[in-house]
């Protein structure tokens, strides 16, 4: 029944989707709820249970009792693991001027929960009709999934509308729609939800990847999607007046990320096509990035405030564009930013950049930040973890050196989280170079953490657990390394339930 029940050791189930999926259901019920109920919900919860220990049941009763609305079925949430998919379909009728969506749920198989319940689900949707406004018919709405499958018609309907679908991550499920790529563009540059235009965004970019990367691998040209130049184009156009959704937008999707959706991930190919990408759009609007780049520069300054905050954001956003470009020009220009910054935002943005080119600059900015902040011991932590997260091809020499650092303290969690942790987790391409060495890393410092910290040691073999979804060779490197932790006489019960479940084939997610 307790999805915690399945654990070996209990520290392994504190993942972040106890933390999540916590947040995530009780905003569902603000959305099924509607702001003014959920509020009178929370009246009765304090009310009632005030200096308390209460359970989730009481929080969900005081809900349903203060709205009159039935969230029996949706307390399955509380009690079901797995993430629900949902799949929709479409069809349309101009004879009848009729558009229907066909919703299908299901939750998948999880260790210990076989068969899943229906749950109850809130899909908050809109129809948008082509010059990019909600159909009056279709305006934004909530419809309840309470069934297996669904159908939800629309009337007087006079020609096919793009579904928005999802809109503000209504419920936390993966959504399955076949958009063609043309009215993804089409969501991504007109949606009134500013979710969705990121979503939309985040897929389209995704699927453009993929398939570049599909060419890579055959050694065909590359060349740059047109619907996804074209909507990149329309959002740039509106950097001034929603900067911060701009920003997101265009913020391209990791090569992991883009792999969940391949048979087998091939890193190399997806980190060469993101990086053509984003050089391909870089010099496409090379003019316009660095115009937004400079008008945010002179409103963001210092301020701490959304607008201040927005324009940072879209202004480092196009400084990474421009980075990406490897000229001495915008070298140049991510150095000055590094110099005169008066946040720590503008600062790593800068040097993120700077540590992904190799130019004169690089070692003067890291120099210069190390004898800054030599004493801030967080701050330093930010130092090692930039370095770690470089795609230039000497990063793993160089998180080796850096592990030989008077300031390197493999003892200190935050520091070897911030080094080790960061290259093996947060940096594909170079972790998975095809040589081995960053699976010998990340092994080495899980036998030296194994019976100093075991938690920390757990958290960094995640990084080997998916080794099936890699190459045969990386397949191989990846396994032996689990084996010879498996094989090792003290390993802790964290380690041994994370690697003996992967070599099993278990999900440790």
């Amino acid at each position: 029944k307790y999805s915690w029940a399945i654990y070996i050791e209990i520290n392994n189930f504190y993942t972040v989707t106890v933390y999540e999926k916590g947040a995530e259901v009780i905003r569902m019920m603000h959305t099924l709820l509607g702001a003014k109920n959920f509020r009178k919900g929370m009246d009765l919860y304090f009310a009632r249970h005030d200096g308390q220990a209460v359970t989730c049941d009481d929080f969900v009763q005081a809900m349903q009792d203060a709205s009159g609305i039935d969230l029996t079925q949706f307390k399955r949430w509380y009690g079901q693991a797995g993430t629900p998919e949902l799949t929709v379909t479409e069809d349309y009728d101009a004879d009848s001027e009729q558009y229907a969506l066909t919703v299908s749920q299901r939750t998948p198989p999880t260790p210990g929960q076989p068969d899943k319940q229906v749950l109850h689900i809130p899909l908050a949707l809109a129809l948008m009709s082509k010059d990019g406004q909600e159909l009056e018919t279709g305006r934004a709405q909530v419809v309840d999934i309470t069934q297996a499958k669904q159908r939800i018609v629309f009337d007087g309907i006079k020609e096919k509308p793009v579904p928005s679908l999802l809109r503000g991550f209504s419920a936390p499920v993966k959504l399955a729609f076949d958009y063609p790529d043309e009215d993804l563009a089409f969501l991504m540059a007109h949606d009134t939800d500013a979710f969705n235009r990121w979503e939309a965004a985040q897929t389209l970019s995704g699927r453009v990847i993929k398939k570049l990367s599909d060419d890579v691998r055959q050694g065909k040209s590359l060349v740059l999607n047109t619907y996804l130049r074209d909507a990149c184009e329309k959002l740039l156009s509106e950097s001034a007046t929603s900067p911060a959704i701009v920003a997101a937008a265009l913020a391209l999707p990791t090569e992991e990320t883009v792999g969940e959706a391949m048979p087998l991930i091939d890193i190399e190919a997806l980190f060469h096509a993101r990086q053509f990408v984003k050089k391909s759009l870089a010099e496409a609007f090379e003019s316009e990035f660095e115009r937004i780049y400079y008008n945010a520069a002179n409103q963001s300054d210092d301020v701490i405030n959304p607008d201040a905050m927005a324009c940072r954001q879209i202004k480092n956003l196009c400084l990474s564009y421009l980075g990406s470009l490897q000229s001495s020009q915008w070298e140049t220009l991510g150095y000055q930013q590094f110099q005169r910054a008066t946040t720590m935002t503008d600062t790593m943005a800068a040097l993120s950049v700077l540590t992904n080119i190799d130019g004169e600059h690089r070692e003067q900015a890291l120099s210069a930040f190390y004898r800054k902040w030599q004493g801030q011991r967080l701050v330093i932590d930010k130092w090692f973890t930039v370095q770690a997260l470089s795609t230039l091809p000497d990063t793993l020499a160089r998180v080796r050196q850096l592990t030989g650092h008077d300031d390197f303290e493999p003892s200190n969690p935050n520091r070897l989280r911030a080094l080790v942790g960061a290259f093996c987790l947060s940096n594909p391409v170079r972790f998975h170079q095809q040589d081995g060495e960053g699976y010998r890393l990340l092994a080495d410092y899980v036998v030296e953490m194994n019976t100093r910290n075991p938690q920390i040691a757990a958290r960094l073999v995640t990084g080997l657990s998916r080794w099936r979804r890699y190459d045969a060779v990386r397949q191989g490197q990846m396994k032996s390394h689990l084996e010879r932790l498996l094989d090792l006489p003290d390993l802790s019960k964290d380690v041994y339930e994370i690697v003996s479940k992967s070599l099993d084939g278990d999900k440790t997610e």
